[in-house]
């Protein structure tokens, strides 16, 4: 059964090209039938409906990989229902719309399923009856149980168009191969279903599917706004044409991956940033010809990186940051001697701060396998252990066993807590109890101003430790579980202050190397496994050496990719960049990396659904790049004790 509705649109719109608000003006569409999905497809300058568009109805697949094709949720007997195989469509009327009865698709009968539309094809109100099939258009609906969603649909419909289409592709980037293919897997936790369940709820903080209007999450959200609705506008350009190899699609598709409609245009671009600077201008570009969602850059970005930025909840000289299972987010605080707690959307958790409990000056962060949050104190030279809802820990806080002046901590597979020991050129370890298990002798296997500790699995199953002495040192060390040193330090030419480690999924230590006062210094060196050794390679590509470089942190995403937070060069203000390279060392960013503002990048974490968080000491601030990287376990300790480093939920 289908309604026909009838769409006005006014004369001076048609002259002049309208906001997106037309639409959430529009007259609404008649009473549905209990259980009908309805919607409107606009595309093309002033939001022209989109005729003869086909509409998929789809479920993220929980599969083996990410990427996988997408499960098609209609009925080939729906009445409604095209198609003489998977996956099936219904297709707009003349009026853009489209109606999915109760009887054409079923999803969530077995369990939650997280659903999205997507369109392709269809004439944007052009001469000449064309089948654009460069239109792909998206909107994320969220949670379907026994055909009932949540939230709920809009009364008035579901509205689809570039803006729609951009936040989905952003929120959904880290599970998306393309808009027919999207996957998460789950590692026998529930920590995939989780990062897809917060990556929906982050498309509708990007966009709202009921007016099809960007909105404005952060304490930055008019950039958040200016930039998503910049990008619609380039998509537009395709979409009001006459297919995708017109002229118009020639100004976006091709800087985009090559990529054969807008849909995946948008998911292309969010994996990599958009690519060279030089491609992120052409896709600025593309955005002029048609400025129909405002407001909008008014010059071309450096990248495509989508940044939310927040300001509150105490921050104060940040230094840390960690992720749980659940997506919450945790920074140090070493001005107020606090911890700053964010839920997995950046609100400001109603437990946060967490105060007292032995903090003093506090610098490493790590949660263990049971959420519990655990903090490496400067000034006291304790440890303290917070619930996730900011009670003390057991046995919290503890010191002794060597802890002297300590600067960053990891959990190894057995969950036993490590820290590193500036102040006295140390090691120890401790039990998840707070049981005192290891101290090392001064110096041992070439300890010198230790800072960073990394713990592997499989190959790469030993305690690593970056020894910068400052940002002069050279070496990084390597213990057995036990404690006793393997060597007396590797190096590897142009590792120079290496501050922070991570270990992939083939057991290389990465390490991010400041390299002092200059950013030339710096560089991000892999130590492979090769032959039964390890050798180091330095790479300086992708903004980690330029005029923003200075490398200081290091995250590894669940497609091995590395991700690495510049803290800027020398003691610089407002400086600073992030690094992406793939697990080959080539550079994904731009020469001057990813670029979303930010001020002395301290550290930075990738959580469930492929959001990449960074600290900016400088400002205070916390910065997050929407779906930029593939999801990866949290916590590390997790990750580490299911042999899952590197790798997807």
């Amino acid at each position: 059964m289908r309604f026909a509705w009838r769409l006005f649109v006014c004369p001076v719109c048609l002259i002049t090209g309208c906001s997106i608000s037309s639409i959430a003006t529009a007259p609404a569409p008649d009473p549905r039938p209990s259980g009908m999905l309805t919607g409107m497809v606009h595309g093309g300058p002033p939001q022209n409906p989109i005729s003869g568009a086909k509409v998929y109805l789809y479920a993220v697949t929980t599969g083996t990989t990410i990427g996988q094709a997408s499960t098609d949720l209609l009925s080939p007997t729906g009445p409604d229902v095209h198609g003489t195989g998977h996956p099936y469509y219904v297709v707009t009327d003349s009026s853009g719309h489209f109606g999915i009865a109760k009887t054409d698709f079923s999803c969530g009968t077995s369990g939650p399923q997280l659903v999205y539309l997507y369109s392709s094809g269809g004439n944007p109100g052009l001469s000449g009856s064309p089948d654009n099939t460069g239109a792909g258009l998206m909107a994320a609906l969220g949670t379907c149980t026994n055909s009932t969603f949540s939230p709920s649909l809009p009364s008035t419909g579901v509205q689809m168009n570039e803006v729609t289409t951009v936040a989905a592709a952003y929120a959904l980037g880290g599970f998306a191969a393309g808009p027919a293919s999207i996957s998460g897997v789950q590692s026998g936790t529930t920590q995939g279903s989780t990062g897809l369940a917060n990556a929906f709820a982050m498309a509708g903080q990007l966009a709202s599917i009921a007016t099809g209007e960007a909105l404005a999450p952060g304490s930055n959200g008019a950039a958040v706004q200016q930039e998503i609705n910049t990008l619609a506008n380039s998509l537009a350009t395709c979409v009001n044409s006459t297919s995708n190899t017109s002229t118009q699609c020639d100004q976006i598709l091709p800087y985009a991956g090559n990529a054969s409609d807008t849909a995946q245009a948008a998911i292309n671009i969010v994996h990599t940033g958009g690519g060279s600077v030089s491609n992120a201008a052409s896709i600025f570009s593309a955005s002029t010809a048609f400025k129909q969602f405002s407001p909008y850059l008014s010059a071309a970005p450096n990248d495509w990186s989508l940044a939310i930025t927040y300001t509150t909840g105490g921050l104060g000289g940040a230094t840390d940051i960690a992720i749980d299972s659940t997506g919450s987010v945790y920074v140090t605080n070493s001005d107020n001697n606090t911890v700053t707690k964010y839920t997995p959307l950046g609100a400001v958790d109603s437990h946060s701060p967490f105060s007292g409990n032995g903090l003093g000056d506090p610098f490493g962060l790590a949660i263990d396998s049971s959420d519990q949050v655990w903090v490496g104190s400067w000034n006291t030279s304790e440890i303290s252990g917070f619930t996730s809802t900011g009670a003390t820990a057991t046995n919290s806080p503890f010191s002794g066993n060597g802890i002297n002046d300590p600067f960053w901590i990891a959990f190894d597979s057995s969950g036993n807590l490590w820290i590193t020991n500036f102040g006295n050129n140390t090691i120890s370890e401790f039990s998840s109890a707070g049981g005192a298990l290891y101290n090392s002798p001064s110096g041992s296997g070439g300890l010198n101003g230790p800072d960073g500790v990394c713990i592997g699995n499989g190959i790469g199953a030993d305690i690593w430790v970056t020894n910068p002495d400052g940002v002069s040192g050279i070496t990084v060390s390597r213990f057995t579980y036990s404690g006793a040193p393997v060597s007396g330090g590797y190096t590897a030419s142009g590792m120079v202050g290496p501050i922070k480690c991570a270990i992939d999924a083939n057991g290389s230590i990465w390490t991010a190397n400041y390299g002092g006062a200059s950013s030339t210094s710096s560089g991000i060196t892999e130590f492979r496994y090769i032959s039964g050794a390890y050798t180091g390679t330095t790479f300086t590509g992708g903004g980690s050496n330029g005029t923003y470089g200075g490398s200081y942190a290091i995250a590894i995403d669940g497609a091995g990719h590395v991700w690495v937070a510049n803290y800027g060069p020398g003691e610089a203000s407002n400086t600073g960049s992030i690094t992406e390279l793939d697990n080959s060392g080539n550079a994904i960013s731009g020469t001057n990396g990813f670029q979303p503002g930010l001020n002395k990048t301290n550290s930075i974490a990738i959580d469930g659904s492929g959001n990449v968080w960074v600290v900016n000491n400088g400002d205070p601030s916390v910065t997050e790049l929407v779906g930029a990287a593939t999801p990866v376990v949290t916590p590390l300790a997790v990750a580490a004790k299911t042999s899952k480093l590197g790798r997807a939920p």
